[in-house]
């Protein structure tokens, strides 16, 4: 349904101020598009391959973390179910390195995708559960931003007026959060600008 009021929407624009050949144009141009998408993907996914036959081949550790980020991440634009089993493939792979930011990154990657598909409650079990000390300030920014998403979606999709409520503040603490990080990384870079002179 929303499809057709689309295109009707799209075909009362198109007749509308005399820019016929443009939009015919766009259209031709979506057309072509469309009929590569087969090609698009299958190239995509030999790009993928690639790097999965890496990943069996690479024996470090970080290695393999690092190709298995580059496989969740263009997963993530187009396949949300592989992107989840690469997302559990880094965080498996991050525990086995034992560095904190590592492991951080991989929950923050695991918690985003739940929060993206509007599974609220296992992305904010998994960001409570992150070992936050000694992350760097960017990784705290994403920590904050992720955060604020979550509470953000649980405070308009719950049932509860007062957990609705209780969350909204909750995402209005980490927008203030989020504020004095960007001033505080800002401040750092001014500072190493002018000490860099």
């Amino acid at each position: 349904m929303k499809g057709l009021l689309f295109i009707l929407s799209l075909a009362t624009v198109m007749s509308c101020g005399g820019n016929e050949k443009k939009y015919s144009d766009a259209l031709r141009e979506l057309d072509r598009a469309i009929a590569r998408i087969d090609e698009i993907v299958r190239l995509k996914e030999a790009g993928i391959d690639s790097l999965k036959k890496e990943i069996s081949l690479s024996e470090d550790c970080l290695d393999r973390y690092s190709l298995e980020e580059k496989v969740y991440h263009k997963y993530a634009r187009y396949d949300a179910d592989s992107a989840l089993a690469y997302a559990h493939r880094k965080e498996t792979t991050a525990k086995a390195l034992g560095d904190r930011n590592v492991i951080f990154d991989a929950a923050v990657d695991l918690a985003d995708l739940y929060w993206r598909s509007g599974e609220f409650g296992p992305a904010l079990d998994i960001v409570n559960a992150v070992d936050t000390s000694g992350i760097s300030g960017a990784n705290r920014f994403a920590y904050y931003t992720l955060l604020k998403n979550i509470h953000r979606g649980l405070s308009q999709t719950g049932l509860d007026p007062e957990l609705n409520d209780f969350h909204h503040k909750k995402m209005l603490e980490y927008v203030d959060l989020i504020q004095r990080e960007k001033d505080c990384l800002c401040r750092h870079q001014g500072y190493k600008r002018y000490h860099n002179r």
